[in-house]
Parts: structure tokens; sequence; C-alpha cells
């Protein structure tokens, strides 16, 4: 099970035996018809009661602050989490075409509507053919579409995306198959801190959310930078108030945005475009072009492009 990452700096001491008793909520509570999001409601009830007050709430971000690892839950390699069963059963349970077919029409009435940087974002990744692309992040493909849907005029270009949950990545296979491109889309399981891949391979790393979601933004990025080559693009969509992700989970402990933003960097978290800017400026990486986009009804939020 994959979590939100500031419940994984919160919990990390007792990640395993905590990951257990969300399965647990999500088994009883995630058949409900008429409230969909009954289990998070559960879970965020079960980590007010388990945290309790704000001054616990910042006593775990300063103690994973002094003394996180870079780990997940269960691991015996450090480039990927362990792939049990059930990660199986749930990566092959649907039929990827079927999916690639239901998420392109998805991401069509995302680009007409609130996510108009789609255009945007896979113009910039693909910026020219015959590139090696990665990809941090399937999740649930958008940006992934977002690139691939270029791929048929790109005949030259190869994209790899990586996810730390196995049945993620079978949504960039899904959606190779709808676009005709499944010989040069590949996926695989991997973190983004020991990223399987030799120094300066990809001429283009990408990602839409992926920093946002996952820990360890300053360790992600020196991968970045090791995996790309002099002169390579890193493309990044994110949130430009880091805080619209976190807020649902801070609300119970009655901390602002101008109190949580800080504490999400100290937790290593991604923190804003501004902190992004800096710490990427240390590994080499540059900002070359950034733009805002803030629809009316949806989060506000930033492209940028690095150059190395």
């Amino acid at each position: 099970m994959v979590l939100n990452e500031l419940v994984h700096v919160l919990m990390w001491r007792e990640i395993k035996a905590y990951e257990q008793t969300v399965q647990a909520l999500w088994d009883t509570y995630g058949d409900d018809p008429n409230d969909p999001d009954l289990p998070l409601k559960k879970h965020l009830e079960h980590l007010h009661e388990t945290i309790k007050t704000k001054a616990e709430f910042i006593r775990r971000i300063n103690d994973y602050a002094a003394n996180g690892a870079l780990t997940w839950s269960s691991q015996v390699s450090p480039h990927c989490d362990i792939i049990v069963r059930e990660d199986i059963d749930s990566g092959l349970s649907y039929s990827v075409s079927e999916s690639g077919a239901a998420r392109h029409k998805h991401c069509e009435k995302a680009l007409a509507g609130w996510a108009t940087h789609l255009k945007d974002y896979g113009q910039a990744v693909n910026n020219r053919d015959g590139q090696y692309i990665l990809e941090l992040a399937t999740g649930a493909g958008m940006g992934t579409w977002a690139v691939v849907k270029d791929f048929p005029a790109m005949p030259n270009s190869r994209l790899l995306s990586i996810d730390i949950d196995y049945p993620c990545t079978r949504n960039a296979e899904g959606i190779a198959q709808y676009f005709g491109v499944a010989n040069r889309v590949g996926s695989l399981p991997a973190n983004f801190w020991f990223l399987p891949f030799a120094d300066e391979m990809f001429d283009c790393i990408c990602t839409h959310y992926g920093l946002d979601e996952s820990r360890e933004v300053q360790r992600t990025l020196q991968e970045v930078s090791r995996v790309l080559q002099p002169g390579g693009r890193f493309v990044v969509v994110a949130r430009k108030n880091p805080y619209d992700r976190q807020k649902r989970l801070m609300n119970l402990f009655n901390i602002s945005a101008e109190e949580g933003n800080p504490l999400l960097n100290k937790a290593r978290l991604y923190s804003g475009p501004d902190n992004l800017i800096a710490t990427a400026q240390a590994h080499q990486l540059t900002l070359v072009d950034k733009t805002v986009y803030e629809p009316a009804n949806s989060h506000h939020r930033v492209l940028m492009v690095f150059q190395k």
C-alpha cells in the first residue's frame, strides 16, 4: 500500500504496522456505494487519534528530519519496494487496452477543462524527436498520456515510465497500446532515490506531480541530475502551493499554510516551486522556463523546465 507521503513521514517509525491498519480500514469501509470517501475519512480519524496534538505532529516532523531514512515500508532491494501477490493480481486484473481507452477519454476531457497545462507539458517533453525519456511516477497516467499522445509523430523517441506502485505502471502500457506505440513505451516499478539506470542515460526526464507526491525531494533531484545527459531537460508539473495537497491532513491539527509549508520543507517533501528551483540549481539543474496556470475550478500549478 502506498500512503500519502506526509503520512509516511509522520508514521515512519511504525509504518509497516500502520499500513496494515490502514489496509484493514480500506477492507472494512471500501465498498460503501453511498460514501466512496469513507475509507479516507476513517483513516484520517485514526491518524488524528494516533497523533492527537499539533505539538506531537511537529515533533514527528522534527524526528523524521533528523533521523528519517531512504527506505519504504518493506524493502530488500534499494531500487524497489516489495511486490506482493496482491500487487500482481491488481496489476493484471484489468485489460490494459480497455484501461488505455478509458484514460484517453478521461484525459481528453480534463484537457478541455481544468488541465489545460497538459498540452504545454507534452510539448515541453517532446521538444524534439529521437529522445530517450524517463517519466517519474506513472500514477493514474495523465502525464504519461500527455507525452505518449504525440509519439505517433515522434517515431524515434522512447519512454520509460516508473512508479513505486507496480499496478500503476500498467497504466503506461495501456496508454501506449491505445496510441499504437507499445514497442516504444516501457514501464517498471522503481523508486526515485536509487534509479536503476546508468549515468547520463536520458535526454529528458519528466514528472507530472511526481515530486509533489513523494518523499526526499533533494535525493530525487540528485538522482535526476546523475542519469540526465548534459544539456538534457527536466520537465516538472507541481502544485503552486504544496499546502493544497496536504491541507485536509494538516487541518486536523490546526496547521495553516504559513506553518505547514516550512514543515514540509523540513521533512524534505515538496515545499513549493521556489524551494524546488533552489534545490535543483544545487544539483546542476537550471531553470529555463516557468509557466503558472490558475484555473478557476482547480488548484493552481506550475510547469517548470530545467536544463542540466
